[in-house]
């Protein structure tokens, strides 16, 4: 919250508990509609990160575990695969 307060330039406060970025104006729904997009864009970027986490995890796997250059590893299957690894089953 205080990050995105800094990064849209607003004041976010609840009396009693807390200031954040005290400096700065109120948010208006302009504001309101920027904070939208900027979770969005977030939320995307830490998709598409845990997505190649998990490829990459996937790839090591298939590599440590000798399975042919050919064999498709996808983020789902790694996932599986790291499960069982961490449970030892």
């Amino acid at each position: 919250m205080a990050t995105a307060a800094v990064a849209l330039d607003v004041g976010l406060a609840k009396p009693g508990h807390y200031a954040l970025n005290p400096d700065a104006d109120p948010p208006d729904v302009a504001d309101a509609e920027a904070a939208v997009r900027l979770v969005g864009v977030a939320g995307g970027v830490a998709v598409v990160a845990v997505a190649g986490w998990l490829l990459a995890v996937g790839t090591a796997l298939a590599i440590v575990e000798g399975a042919p250059p050919s064999v498709t590893i996808t983020p789902m299957a790694a996932a599986r695969d790291l499960a069982i690894a961490e449970v030892g089953a």
